[in-house]
């Protein structure tokens, strides 16, 4: 479309005043700004986000695993200054407890806790009373209970 400086019609008017008004109303939009990623599923009606904490300071990385696990949950595993490492965990064994081993995530076999020092309902060896006891370290009574109610107390003093 021309326009024509020379003749000046109610048309042209109305054009120029038409051009004008969508370019004030273009540049008074606010850019549209997304504080997430949306993965899409195959069906493209189901997704996973990935979003950014409000009021982020700092830039971060998301570094993906080299390969695809097969079964099991995505963990993340190392965090070293702003990059963040994701890899694969597969299911535990069963019967097996979620640790930490070395600062990652892993699957424990829990007879691996029962090495160190604690009571056993079979009974115990190796005691010695002056290191291992029932009781408390802290000036506090000790309580037993039955049916959640209170039935004995040691007082601090020893008094029953």
């Amino acid at each position: 479309m021309i326009l024509r400086t020379l003749h000046t019609t109610p048309v042209n008017l109305l054009t120029v005043l038409a051009l004008l008004a969508g370019v004030v109303c273009a540049h008074a939009q606010l850019p549209v700004r997304t504080r997430h990623v949306q993965l899409l599923s195959n069906n493209n009606a189901n997704y996973t986000a990935l979003r950014s904490a409000d009021g982020q300071t700092v830039n971060w990385s998301l570094i993906q695993p080299a390969t695809v696990g097969t079964t099991g949950s995505l963990q993340l595993s190392t965090v070293s200054g702003s990059d963040a490492q994701l890899s694969w965990l597969a299911p535990g064994a069963a019967g097996y407890i979620l640790g930490i081993t070395a600062g990652i995530p892993a699957w424990v076999d829990p007879a691996s806790y029962l090495t160190g020092s604690f009571w056993t309902l079979l009974g115990n060896t190796g005691t010695n009373p002056a290191t291992n006891f029932v009781g408390t370290t802290d000036a506090q009574p000790l309580v037993i209970r039955t049916t959640n109610t209170e039935r004995l107390r040691v007082n601090a003093t020893g008094e029953l």
